[in-house]
């Protein structure tokens, strides 16, 4: 029996990549799932031989997290003493929670975790740097294997970094396509432009939006949308005062709204100036959308060039705003078909059935 685990309040990607990933995965009767707690339980297969869903809003997190992590621990135990886990798979890397899953079963099962970061990106806060540490010191040292989404990852964790011991122990599965993104009405509906680019995601420092907004000032007759919130977004919003070629959508979309967003726009441009893995390549591509990448991260494994995008070759204004201006060029190469054959290389059933085997193996 294998235990699934993925904690978090808040609706997210890397969430619903675990509800995606865990739904597609064979020989459901023989999994038992954690649901985080922003999710409902019938978003979830009837398959599972299980399921748990705890509510962590209940409780005010800052003054009752011990409280909230030992009644919790009671709820696992009460609930799961009937079953006979052997593998426990952890879709993030959350260290209060998982460690208390390690202190109920120790080193009896095998344990799996997608390190979705193996280097922390830039703008990741002190607190996950401090976990992250716990993490590496304590129920790291019990895995098994961990499930990584890039192979140049490897070339990221050097003989200083504490991540190395485990490299080893690491296999790498390309994060898989995103469903409930996907609308084929929309994707089959008639190409109308409206943007030349769109950028979308969380507004982060790493997601390097300034270049390329300091790059695209000294293009001419493009328009862009922005669609996204987060930290930098105020700054953002600065440098984008006045430019009425630039629309920028702070604010929460539904994921039809997004897909509609996306076919409106010639391209999808990813700048980032670090990055792991991100699932925004294949999205782009299902709506035959060719992306612009800089070299960082899963991208340069997750792009064949002139197929289904371009890469930005530096990370620098005129490099980006070559790049940019090329994009007519691009798009007649880029060929929906030459999209697609790119695209299948991330079905969500098959990355399921590869991992559900990487645990149990």
């Amino acid at each position: 029996m294998i235990l699934v685990s993925c904690f978090s309040n808040e609706r997210n990607a890397m969430c619903d990549m675990y509800k995606n990933i865990i739904n597609a995965m064979p020989n459901k009767k023989d999994i038992v799932v954690i649901i985080p707690s922003a999710y409902e339980k019938d978003e979830f297969s009837s398959e599972f031989a299980y399921k748990i869903k705890e509510n962590i809003t209940s409780i005010k997190r800052k003054n009752k997290r011990l409280i909230y992590m030992a009644r919790y621990m009671y709820l696992l135990k009460k609930k799961l003493k009937s079953y006979d886990i052997k593998h426990v798979y952890f879709q993030n890397d959350v260290f209060l929670y998982n460690i208390i899953i390690f202190f109920l079963y120790g080193k009896k099962v095998s344990y799996t975790l997608w390190l979705h970061d193996p280097i922390l990106h830039d703008g990741v806060c002190k607190r996950e740097r401090i976990y992250r540490n716990l993490s590496i010191k304590t129920y790291f040292k019990t895995m098994k294997k961990f499930i990584i989404s890039y192979h140049a990852a490897f070339n990221l964790i050097d003989e200083k970094n504490p991540l190395n011991a485990y490299k080893s122990d690491m296999c790498v599965l390309q994060l898989p396509q995103m469903p409930e993104l996907e609308f084929p009405e929309i994707k089959n509906t008639k190409d109308t432009y409206l943007y030349d680019f769109i950028f979308f995601g969380r507004i982060e420092i790493y997601k390097g939006l300034e270049l390329f907004l300091d790059a695209f000032k000294n293009i001419f007759s493009k328009k862009l949308l922005i669609v996204g919130t987060g930290n930098d977004e105020a700054k953002i919003t600065e440098m984008i005062s006045g430019d009425e070629r630039i629309t920028f959508i702070n604010q929460y979309v539904t994921n039809q709204e997004l897909a509609r967003f996306i076919k409106s726009a010639k391209c999808v441009v990813l700048p980032y100036k670090s990055a792991t893995g991100s699932q925004t390549v294949s999205i782009a591509n299902y709506y035959n959308r060719m992306v612009l990448a800089t070299k960082v991260g899963c991208f340069p494994e997750y792009i064949e060039e002139g197929k289904n995008g371009f890469f930005i070759e530096d990370y620098t204004v005129d490099a980006m705003k070559s790049a940019l201006e090329k994009v007519d060029y691009y798009i007649n190469i880029c060929t929906p078909d030459r999209i697609k054959s790119v695209y299948d290389k991330f079905d969500i059933n098959r990355i399921a059935a590869q991992l559900y085997h990487e645990i149990i193996s």
